[in-house]
């Protein structure tokens, strides 16, 4: 019956984990395995209230095994994003679905099935072999906490578990409160207890959910004396719950041979305590308000019994480390906080680390003199030091939150793709990044804490930076500047995220999770949980998008697409789209997102969907504005139905780089690439100067019938200018009037008005036969200096009869 109770448990978990990775056969498999176990159970139970018990698992199961069998999604994504979570690189760590029964701990002795854990290399000099508490701890081993104050870090380099564990010690030694009594099975609901069978279950809260680790109760044993396993220096109290809740954290983490987290991860871990990371470098090692204000809300929480502190140090060099005499990149416990009578802010901290090779006997913590010593030692590693030397020696400063303290909790998991995380990271738009709403529907402030947690395939498990933004937004945010900012968090590359605020009444947010600096390495995708943590009750939804219609097209600025801004002769050569309106629009916005540095701009023109050959402002039905790096935003109100033109461009000349546009409106609306009028044409072009007249005749002729279009161009003389695009030259300071004909002898059959426009003249489908001879006519108002080019785009090349002035 022991066996399957704990195999129906472990049965029903697994069918779940193969469901949430879509191979069903496998999930119905294990669940039906689930149900045998639990009837085989049935059969030997007598005890009425397990009966009820065990009879609800069964029925639980049925339901799964229906449903799948029915197939039907027994998980919501969210959920299922949980149980996908559960792979953490060399064990499998399942959701905790419901406490264990005690039948599950008696029985024949339990060794774990997936082995013992990894040993580290330092530690492999030290290790002997796995033995049973009473000989690892040399004596009958304690569930309760005397001489857990007295934990201490030997051989192990897991200062961080250490100090978050005696920081729950000394928590529990003060209030009088116990956290691990029910994290930790068997347990009498007050206090762990010994487990007959040598199994062990620990509630652990990791990848968003509190999950089950199933452990044996081996631990490293040294034949040194030394210890691989954290213990008590004092040796009358042989205390084993510590270790076996490091045993747990170990296993998720892949084995003793961690090498090392800090201090409110792992306490996050054990306790479900809200994390909070202070970088004091750079913010707080020297003197300010913030200082104050830190003090006194660590303070406030202290004395209230909401709070668990840790202290860290960074990097330290040798000197420094001796003359101030703390360990470099190592996390210490706040045992005691508090203000002496002459206003001195004082904490007591305690090393976890003994680097003797004999456990020290503990030493009664001294009251701190009342002096103005910076630091005082009272034993055991244990020592009395000034808050603001505290800022000034420590790097950072690990606390974790009672989640008591928010009565309300909304809790959401998402998916976000590495490509959507590049995406979002290169061309610094929001387009691509999670986002959700907040709402505070109450007449009242509310105080909020969100926290962003990144669910870890490995211990390693490290992307980049994360942050969190809130916008004054009821609908997603496109870009950083298109909304007002309400709270911009730090970016972090720890594995979770805190932002606290405090919400006015009838308002609405919206949370933006932001990333940068990604590491090559990151997964397909990565997940994520968000907690948010309320006085009152809060609404936390999906982020809506603004306009409901929306579509996008990828492009690439070329060498013969990169024709500038607006002001360049060769604008009109830089990728343009139609834009089509079925029906009239209320709203359209238009964002073009580059992962170039070069700034962009997009605009819209009145062009009925046709290219656009050069700007005019009047044309223009709405614009980005200045020019600007990685994104640009343009917004246009009331559009009939029909067809426009979008100009997307760079600032410089001949710059390259991919694109993407994206149109969103409140009605229906497409995008087409519009093919360049003169793509698939044979392109040719002549240069002429004017000599001091004002007017030049070029002959010109084809072999085909063909239609052809002219341009023709002003371009600059000044000598070191490079040619530009499709051989242009940038253009002068001043542009005459010019006017292209083209005749047929003496009959014009084509001509432009004067213009002095900075892209130029155009003649559009000049027809030409083949073999006869044309003359293109080329006249300014005024006789001048200067020179021009005539470009010929046809189906079949045009000939010059004449050798053209270079």
């Amino acid at each position: 019956m022991v066996d399957d109770l704990f195999e129906g448990s472990n049965k029903f978990s697994e069918s779940l984990y193969f469901h949430s990775l879509g191979r069903d056969k496998e999930a119905i498999e294990r669940i039906k395995e689930a149900c045998q176990c639990y009837n085989r159970a049935l059969d030997n139970m007598k005890d009425d209230e397990k009966l009820k018990q065990v009879s609800e698992f069964l029925r639980r199961s049925l339901a799964v095994y229906d449903g799948l069998k029915g197939g039907k999604q027994i998980l919501n994504l969210p959920t299922k994003l949980v149980y996908i979570s559960s792979n953490m690189g060399k064990y499998t760590i399942l959701p905790w679905n419901s406490d264990p029964c005690d039948e599950e701990f008696r029985g024949d002795e339990f060794t774990d099935s997936d082995g013992q854990l990894a040993i580290g290399h330092d530690q492999q000099r030290l290790f002997t072999s796995w033995r049973r508490p009473v000989e690892a701890l040399g004596g009958e081993p304690l569930m309760s906490n005397e001489g857990a104050e007295h934990l201490y870090q030997d051989r192990l380099q897991d200062c961080s578990v250490v100090a978050s564990l005696l920081s729950i010690v000394h928590w529990e030694r003060r209030t009088g409160k116990r956290i691990v009594a029910n994290r930790l099975y068997p347990t009498t609901g007050e206090v762990p207890v010994v487990a007959p069978n040598g199994r062990y279950m620990v509630k652990l809260f990791v990848n968003g959910t509190d999950r089950k680790v199933v452990i044996d109760d081996y631990l490293p044993f040294s034949e040194t004396g030394e210890r691989l396993f954290v213990s008590s220096s004092s040796s009358a109290f042989p205390v084993l719950w510590p270790a076996l809740m490091e045993k747990a954290y170990m296993k998720v983490m892949g084995g003793y041979d961690f090498t090392g987290s800090h201090a409110a991860r792992d306490t996050f871990a054990f306790t479900g305590w809200i994390p909070e990371y202070i970088y004091l470098k750079g913010h707080l090692e020297v003197y300010n308000d913030s200082r104050d204000k830190l003090w006194d809300r660590l303070y406030c929480g202290w004395k209230q019994g909401h709070l668990l502190v840790c202290v860290g140090t960074g990097n330290l060099s040798r000197e420094e480390s001796k003359a101030i005499d703390l360990v470099p990149n190592h996390d210490y416990t706040v045992i005691d906080m508090k203000v002496t009578e002459t206003g001195q802010r004082i904490l007591l901290v305690n090393n976890p680390w003994r680097d003797n090779d004999e456990p020290e006997e503990a030493s009664p913590i001294k009251e701190y003199p009342h002096t103005t010593l910076e630091r005082k030692d009272v034993g055991d590693g244990t020592f009395w030091i000034d808050y603001n030397s505290v800022c000034l020696w420590f790097q950072s400063i690990y606390l974790n939150w009672n989640p008591d303290l928010f009565p309300c909790r909304e809790t959401t998991h998402f998916l976000w793709s590495r490509d959507a995380f590049k995406t979002s990271q290169k061309a610094k738009t929001l387009l691509a990044c999670p986002q959700y709403t907040i709402t505070n529907d109450h007449d009242e402030e509310c105080l909020v804490r969100l926290l962003l947690s990144k669910h870890c395939s490995d211990r390693d498990d490290h992307v980049g930076f994360i942050s969190m933004t809130l916008y004054e937004s009821t609908v997603r945010v496109l870009t950083p500047d298109e909304k007002p900012l309400f709270v911009r968090g730090p970016s972090m590359n720890t594995s979770y995220h805190t932002l606290r605020f405090s919400m006015p009444p009838k308002t609405t947010y919206v949370i933006v999770v932001t990333a940068t600096d990604l590491i090559p390495e990151t997964p397909l995708s990565l997940r994520f949980t968000l907690n948010v943590y309320s006085a009152l009750p809060i609404q936390l939804t999906k982020a809506e998008d603004e306009l409901k219609h929306k579509t996008s097209l990828k492009g690439e600025w070329t060498q013969t697409s990169g024709g500038g801004s607006w002001s360049h002769s060769t604008y009109g050569v830089n990728p343009q789209f139609k834009l089509i309106l079925p029906r009239p629009t209320g709203r359209l916005k238009l964002l073009l997102t580059s992962e170039t540095n070069h700034p962009i701009n997009i605009q819209l023109f009145w062009s009925k969907g046709k290219q656009v050959r050069g700007y005019s402002q009047k044309s223009v039905l709405c614009t980005s504005g200045k020019y600007r790096v990685s994104n640009c935003v343009a917004n246009c109100r009331t559009l009939d139905e029909g067809e426009y033109t979008a100009v997307v461009s760079m600032f410089d000349q001949n710059a390259y780089g991919p694109f993407e546009l994206h149109a969103f409106g409140s009605s229906p609306v497409e995008l087409q690439p519009i093919v360049p009028e003169t793509a698939g044409l044979f392109s040719r072009s002549v240069q002429y100067g004017w000599e001091g007249s004002n007017r030049v005749e070029i002959s010109i002729g084809v072999k085909h019938d063909c239609m052809v279009q002219v341009h023709l161009q002003t371009i600059t003389t000044t000598p070191g200018v490079e040619p530009s695009i499709q051989g242009m030259r940038r253009p002068s300071s001043y542009r005459p009037h010019l006017r292209i004909s083209v005749f047929d002898g003496p009959n014009l059959i084509s001509s432009a008005g004067f213009s002095d426009a900075i892209h130029g003249v155009f003649l559009d489908r000049v027809k030409l036969r083949a073999n006869r001879s044309y003359s293109a006519v080329v006249e300014r108002m005024e006789a001048g200096f200067g020179s021009f080019r005539l470009f010929f785009y046809s189906p079949t090349p045009v000939e010059f009869e004449q050798t053209p002035i270079s």
